[in-house]
């Protein structure tokens, strides 16, 4: 990536003296910010694209956010009466469910009257055009992926450590501009240093399996290695998100997109 400018160096041009010249740390934010900005704009267009792909992951990996307790609790018991189910829980968790009814609310799949929480036109579109409770709480995770990619931060809460992989992968396609092969080694790296917790190094391979498992990415032997990539139609997906890729066009991130078939013969 090309992020131009991170700093300014500044030199008499009579003397050759040196006049100013930024600090370490100043260059060293300036990239930081840029990269931190790249990740969460691929991070933002993979959850847009693949938003059906990430609502179909194991659902207790999403057991911990109030958005899954908010959809799960309107399909069963078709109304949430915030006075009264609210009542027992402590102000931190109340304030979390709060803000979650209102990402939900400007999504249309809920909406509010008075004290109570209501199915919206979504929800209930939904509901009725599937059977099963898996399904309709599925694809109503899937609805709120793709229409509010743009609350990503609360989505990151949701996803976990299985949107830093992919974005990582889809990330690493769009610097090269081709899906690129990824080793389990450097996977690893990535992971343990985005959350210095050990620990996810053991539940690595099961994040793997589980986004192999949904279409989000693919394993394949190259030359007797594991490696681990994405899938084109998602790439192909993200680098059309033209209002989403804005921000990081100026970092002359490919658009274009090269065959697998170059990097793996």
């Amino acid at each position: 990536m090309d992020f131009g400018d991170v700093g300014e160096i500044k030199i008499d041009a009579n003397k050759g003296e040196l006049l100013y010249r930024p600090r370490y740390y100043e260059v060293s934010n300036t990239i930081k910010e840029n990269l931190e900005r790249v990740k969460t704009t691929v991070e933002t267009a993979l959850v847009k694209v693949g938003a059906n792909r990430f609502a179909k992951l194991p659902f207790p990996e999403h057991m911990h956010t109030p958005i899954i307790d908010i959809l799960s609790w309107i399909l069963i018991n078709d109304k949430m009466d915030i006075s009264e189910d609210f009542s027992l829980i402590g102000i931190d968790d109340r304030d979390k469910y709060n803000q979650n009814i209102n990402l939900l609310e400007s999504v249309g799949l809920i909406r509010k009257s008075g004290d109570l929480i209501l199915p919206d036109n979504n929800l209930v579109e939904i509901e009725t055009k599937y059977k099963t409770l898996p399904e309709k709480i599925s694809n109503s995770i899937a609805f709120f992926f793709e229409k509010g990619h743009i609350f990503i931060d609360s989505i990151k809460q949701v996803l976990g450590p299985h949107l830093t992989i992919t974005g990582f992968c889809y990330r690493t396609a769009l610097e090269y501009g081709t899906i690129t092969p990824i080793n389990y080694n450097t996977i690893e790296r990535m992971i343990v240093d985005i959350y210095k917790q050990e620990v996810k190094k053991i539940k690595l391979p099961r994040y793997l399996i589980q986004l192999e498992s949904v279409g989000l990415i693919e394993e394949k032997i190259v030359s007797g290695k594991v490696v681990w990539y994405g899938k084109e139609d998602i790439l192909r997906g993200i680098q059309g998100e033209e209002e989403i890729l804005q921000p990081i066009r100026r970092f002359n991130i490919s658009l274009k997109l090269g065959s697998v078939d170059e990097l793996l013969t």
